[in-house]
């Protein structure tokens, strides 16, 4: 048996709608997999400890949020994730970035493509992740199928739930919620598949 797009994605959304905690969230998202197609790298994927770099998530969001405060006409920010080609290792690497916007619509992402946030440090290269993405390329050449569901589906679920538990517990909301009540957000491709995760406020 194999993987399916749709129904990935289906149970992605609804670990991320439950909060749970992210190695809580990360383990369901493991386990709902392998009960798709047994495969011998499970055990690698279940063993990361995603949480390990939350607190560098969390010092460069503040950071970036302390060095360059937000313009009070922010309603919304995205975090926008892609892959680079790294000079030195000619291999591909994930990276974060974050820009803030002036307008949201929850129904189509027209609204991200003119931010008025783009903070010098916007960009973050996650350490972690990375270790994920060598991790499937390690295993790429067993079933190449496999690695394409697993290298869109796996990246976007360990950055939603980061980032998710981040905004509900950890971050520090006074540099946030100056001008705006509420503040939305949003984690994704820049090729359009993206997640909701909890608001600001």
């Amino acid at each position: 048996m194999s993987f399916q797009n749709d129904t990935s994605w289906d149970f992605l959304e609804s670990v991320l709608a439950s909060r749970p905690g992210p190695m809580e969230g990360w383990h369901r998202i493991i386990d709902f997999h392998e009960q798709q197609a047994v495969r011998p790298y499970w055990s690698d994927f279940r063993n990361l400890d995603i949480t390990a770099e939350r607190d560098a998530v969390l010092a460069w969001w503040h950071g970036v949020l302390q060095e360059e405060p937000l313009p009070e006409s922010v309603v919304a920010f995205w975090l926008g994730l892609f892959k680079f080609m790294e000079e030195t290792s000619n291999e591909e690497s994930y990276s974060l970035y974050l820009v803030g916007c002036e307008q949201y619509d929850p129904d189509q992402m027209d609204w991200t493509a003119d931010p008025v946030y783009e903070p010098k440090g916007r960009y973050f290269i996650p350490a972690q992740l990375n270790r994920l993405g060598a991790l499937l390329r390690q295993h790429e050449i067993d079933n190449h199928d496999d690695y394409c569901l697993l290298d869109w589906i796996l990246p976007l679920a360990w950055c939603a739930l980061i980032l998710d538990d981040l905004i509900r517990h950890h971050l520090d909301k006074t540099l946030l919620l100056r001008s705006q009540n509420r503040l939305f957000v949003q984690v994704g491709f820049d090729d359009g598949d993206y997640l909701y995760l909890s608001a600001i406020e």
